[in-house]
């Protein structure tokens, strides 16, 4: 097996050896079932000393992406079977390449979220929460910068994950976020239709106001859907 790796030369060492193992894993070069060289092996493919790669290694592990079996190697894991949503950043972009299949999969996973999130949210939002959503659909109705809208949007599903009071969302919702990032620039023309439809943010935080679960959830539904069939549209276009 002809390995790719190359001589660290920049950023933290173990960083370094860690992106670098974790996306030939990532793009089926390092596929389960194989072991990874000897740490002494990789201390001499990437040019950096023994305690860059364990503490590479540890990582790649605390993210169920290898086993470290002591006595017998460091294995590759299958990470569709282990692994949890924080590997979709780097999933979703490699060598500088979208996946287009991870993000119609992200467009899907952050719909079904949305209106289970709003759900709860009318059921349990607090005062504080509420008030924050009335200033932030305010100023929603304000603001014509795309985006402005981008960012108070951000600020309003910070607001609903938070007011549905439930930990499981708010990790998920950070993982989607830090995986939204990478690509928003490039789909803000298709997510324009959502960030732009002031007055469904206004109508969602008067549910909650009003502690309408269900109407809440279906003004998610309504509201998310118009940035998932638009991005959803040109992942078919361009497949």
């Amino acid at each position: 097996m002809a390995l790719k790796f190359k001589p660290v030369q920049k950023r933290s060492l173990s960083s370094e050896v860690f992106d670098q193992i974790q996306d030939q894993i990532l793009s089926g070069e390092l596929q389960a079932g194989e072991l990874l060289p000897s740490e002494r092996q990789l201390c001499e493919l990437f040019g950096v000393n023994r305690g860059a790669v364990r503490e590479a290694l540890k990582r790649l592990e605390q993210i169920q992406l290898v086993a470290i079996q002591h006595g017998g190697g460091t294995r590759v894991l299958d990470y569709r079977v282990t692994a949890g949503i924080e590997i979709l950043p780097a999933l979703l972009v490699r060598g500088g390449v979208i996946d287009l299949g991870v993000v119609g999969g992200v467009m899907e996973l952050r719909a079904s979220m949305a209106e289970d999130i709003a759900l709860l949210c009318a059921r349990r939002v607090d005062e504080q929460v509420l008030t924050e959503l009335d200033r932030v659909t305010a100023e929603m109705g304000q603001v014509k910068e795309l985006m402005v809208l981008a960012e108070l949007n951000v600020q309003f599903w910070r607001l609903l994950i938070k007011g549905s009071n439930n930990i499981a969302y708010q990790l998920a919702y950070n993982a989607l976020q830090k995986t939204f990032e990478n690509i928003r620039e490039k789909l803000r023309d298709a997510l324009a239709m959502e960030w732009t439809s002031q007055a469904l943010y206004r109508e969602i935080y008067l549910a909650m106001r009003q502690k309408d679960a269900e109407l809440a959830r279906q003004l998610t539904k309504e509201l998310v859907s118009k940035g998932t069939l638009a991005v959803l549209t040109i992942l078919d276009r361009e497949s």
